[in-house]
């Protein structure tokens, strides 16, 4: 039973050390997300919710990214060590851009907020409700 135990174990060591290999970038929780945005001053923070989301509210100083052509034409002209923080509403398309990000565009600082806006209102952090026009976006190409 015991070499059972230490068989199961060393397999599900070695599938989480391939697996932690793998990930190129940091889920965090509200928190710590909260502190690498005042952390660094040359990040770029993303929201990758749809375009009518961020139009409603978003975290101060976000950048709309909603699609994979917006992503790329705000991220061509940085440098691959430049932080970028990624969030959503609840965690899951922001998983997408930051394997995007590092994976297809090679950066090498994303962090992605783990619960998205979910776990930052919860906690009892501010969005940025400011009213952005309609047509704000289609103004920015």
């Amino acid at each position: 039973m015991r070499k059972y135990f230490l068989t199961i174990l060393l397999i599900s060591l070695s599938f989480s050390i391939t697996y932690s290999q793998n990930i190129k970038y940091h889920n965090l929780s509200a928190e710590i997300f909260y502190t690498k945005i005042n952390l660094y001053n040359n990040n770029l923070l993303l929201d990758v919710r749809t375009f009518a989301e961020y139009r409603k509210s978003r975290i101060a100083n976000s950048v709309y990214a909603g699609d994979k052509n917006e992503l790329i034409r705000i991220t061509k002209s940085l440098d691959k060590n430049n932080p970028i923080l990624v969030y959503c509403s609840n965690g899951e398309r922001s998983l997408t851009v930051c394997n995007i990000l590092t994976s297809e565009l090679n950066f090498k600082n994303v962090y992605n907020l783990k619960y998205g806006l979910l776990e930052w209102q919860n906690i009892g952090y501010v969005l940025d409700k400011t009213k952005i026009k309609k047509n704000y976006f289609f103004n920015k190409k």
